[in-house]
């Protein structure tokens, strides 16, 4: 159901609240993943990608990923948009 669906995209996000090293690599590998796509055009969109999950009130519907990930996953993305 629903709560199932909710806890899957927590594990899927869960890698947003990674320490920096891992979320680095992961950035990249997104990027290996979009080689295809020009420079300017996917730094835009990967731009709006993670402004959309800062403008959240919360990015982890569940307390425990909350509890555990919210705070470093806030920390990257605002990390990795500054350096882009």
């Amino acid at each position: 159901g629903a709560g199932n669906r909710r806890n899957g995209r927590s594990v899927d996000l869960a890698i947003l609240g990674a320490p920096e090293p891992v979320y680095d690599v992961f950035e990249q590998q997104i990027r290996r993943e979009y080689w295809f796509v020009p420079r300017l055009k996917y730094l835009a969109a990967r731009r709006e990608i993670l402004s959309r999950f800062l403008s959240r009130p919360r990015i982890y519907h569940f307390e425990y990923f909350r509890d555990r990930f919210e705070a470093q996953a806030r920390h990257n993305l605002q990390r990795i948009m500054i350096l882009r």
